[in-house]
């Protein structure tokens, strides 16, 4: 049976405008602490789960190299516990009535969706068969300290006053870092592929950037207590979601792409970035 992309990636799509609709509906309505706003992250959550799910299934196909195999059930496991964190915070909204619970158990499952999605694409662009050199090295650990002095410094200062609990100033410098190593991992998806990127690549990378615009937002928006579920910021985190979703569509579909791409493993002859 051939794997359904186009008709996946137009249900993707279709959801992603109802949830659009759902946002302006709330705006519009002035809800801000209704169960329709409690529900919205798990609308949310809806595309990262089945982004995971979709990369768990069908990760053991023939279509899918067996190369691709481990990184794909990374790039699944990382979204997966995005997805998670989000249905956590439903059930803080929906049972405990909390509106904003930050911090919360959420963010423990939080904090590991990073280093796992990070590792998963990494380890695609390894299979890519580039080898990188030390120069590339440096340049990258350039890009993650400037991203992280103009998150810090210009885009969104963090408020580490006395008045924040300890663990909220602990989360909230581990956010800020992530995002600057999203950042740091979008434009290396560019560079280090100089446009022989595979498709899925582009996904992510738009994924990246989409995930900090919404901590971006729902940091700012929290600090200037304007945020409410189902706001601007978590638009953003739902197009994430879509993104990293069509990405591990790609991956599972696009075979002559991936044989292409991946059927020399990495080590023989790699091309050399620097």
């Amino acid at each position: 049976m051939q794997f359904p992309a186009k008709k996946l990636t137009i249900f993707f799509y279709i959801c992603f405008v109802v949830m659009i609709w759902w946002s302006l509906a709330l705006f519009i309505t002035h809800q801000k602490i209704t169960n329709w706003n409690y529900i919205f992250n798990i609308g949310i959550a809806f595309f990262y789960l089945s982004g995971a799910t979709i990369a768990f299934l069908f990760s053991k196909r023939n279509e899918v190299h067996n190369s691709v195999t481990h990184e794909l059930l990374s790039i699944g496991a990382g979204v997966m516990l995005f997805g998670i964190g989000l249905l956590i915070w439903s059930y803080y909204n929906l049972v405990l009535h909390v509106d904003i619970p930050y911090p919360s158990f959420a963010d423990v499952v939080y904090v590991f969706y990073i280093p796992i999605l990070a590792y998963g694409v990494v380890s695609l662009l390894r299979v890519y068969g580039i080898m990188i050199s030390k120069a590339m090295y440096i340049q990258t650990f350039v890009i993650f300290v400037l991203a992280a002095i103009f998150i810090f410094a210009v885009g969104n200062p963090p408020d580490l006053s006395n008045s924040i609990p300890l663990l909220a100033k602990v989360f909230t410098l581990y956010y800020l870092l992530g995002d600057a190593l999203l950042i740091t991992l979008g434009i290396m998806l560019i560079r280090l592929t100089k446009g022989r990127i595979h498709n899925s690549f582009f996904y992510f990378f738009l994924a990246f950037f989409s995930m900090t615009t919404a901590d971006f937002l729902f940091s700012y928006r929290t600090a200037h207590e304007i945020y409410w579920n189902g706001d601007v910021s978590d638009v953003f985190y739902a197009l994430a979601g879509l993104l990293f979703t069509l990405g591990i569509i790609k991956i599972v579909a696009t075979q002559s792409i991936i044989t292409k791409y991946f059927s020399q493993p990495a080590g023989k002859n790699p091309p050399k970035i620097s």
